[in-house]
C-alpha cells in the first residue's frame, strides 16, 4: 500500500498504456490482499491521466 503501490500502479500504466488498457485486477491479486490495497489501486487507475 502507500506511495509504494502508487508507484508501482504509475509503472504499469507507464510502461504499458500505450492507448487503450484493460488493467486486470486477476494479475498478481492474491486472497489475501488488504481490501484497502485494491481500492487504493482502483484510484489510482481510476486518477491516471493517460
Amino acid at each position: 500500500g502507500g506511495a509504494a503501490l502508487d508507484r508501482a500502479v504509475d509503472d504499469v500504466l507507464a510502461n504499458y498504456a500505450q492507448g487503450r488498457l484493460i488493467f486486470n485486477l486477476g494479475h498478481g491479486i492474491l486472497p489475501e490482499t488488504p481490501i484497502a490495497h485494491v481500492e487504493q489501486m482502483i484510484r489510482r487507475v481510476r486518477e491516471h491521466q493517460g
